[in-house]
């Protein structure tokens, strides 16, 4: 079963304030890194442990910041795979980044604050990625070494543009090919998917129908490619 804590708004609010604004490898590098050092410093305040991991690309240095957790007492049978709760840091040029995606960080960082204190079944990972605008090279990056290390994942839950609602009809534009009805009202949180992920998917819908139902949420499964 997932477990569900509370937030804070006014934390919510500040780390709003530091995270929003461009962060582009080209334009705003240098915001680029102060988001970087801004995650792996609360992460560190939350009490988890954390690393970089360095992606190389165009000459350059990027980093994906991991925050870890482990249970407090080793699982019968051995320690179990991971889950892997991740969202970007970065922003197309010209952008905020609010919505996109700002608002996932927010949540990662409540994730690590609330999680801190609560027992855990498995460990946890927290990653924040670079370069997801940049055809996701950091998360290529950190699949790759997983990949290398052969470590497998309980899951992984990505956090993406969860941070802007609109209740009007009409202003939901549905994507080409989504096999399921949507409602015009952009007011509800989107669970997507694949199959391989089925049963997470299921978990994450019933936990946020049980205790935060106004999220309105609606989950849909896609074909593992």
């Amino acid at each position: 079963m997932l477990c569900v804590v509370r937030t804070h708004r006014l934390r919510i609010d500040r780390h709003l304030q530091a995270l929003v604004g461009e962060r582009h490898p080209e334009t705003s590098p240098d915001a680029l890194r102060k988001a970087a050092h801004y995650l792996s410093t609360q992460f560190a305040k939350s009490g988890w442990r954390t690393s970089d991991q360095l992606v190389r690309a165009w000459g350059k240095t990027y980093r994906n910041v991991t925050a870890v957790r482990y249970p407090d007492k080793p699982s019968h049978g051995g320690e179990l795979p991971p889950l892997l709760i991740g969202a970007h840091y970065d922003t197309v040029s010209g952008s905020p980044g609010a919505d996109d995606n700002a608002s996932g960080l927010v949540v990662l960082l409540e994730v690590a604050s609330r999680l801190c204190v609560q027992p855990l079944a498995r460990p946890i990972w927290l990653v924040a990625f670079c370069l997801e605008e940049q055809d996701r090279l950091g998360s290529q990056a950190f699949t790759s070494r997983l990949k290398a290390e052969r470590r497998e994942l309980a899951g992984a839950i990505i956090l993406e543009c969860v941070g802007f609602t609109k209740g009007e009809a009409g202003t939901q534009q549905i994507p080409p090919g989504v096999p399921i009805a949507l409602p015009s009202q952009g007011d509800f949180l989107a669970i997507v998917g694949n199959e391989s992920s089925r049963f997470l998917v299921v978990q994450l819908e019933q936990a946020a129908k049980r205790e935060a139902a106004t999220l309105k949420p609606l989950s849909l499964v896609v074909p593992s490619r």
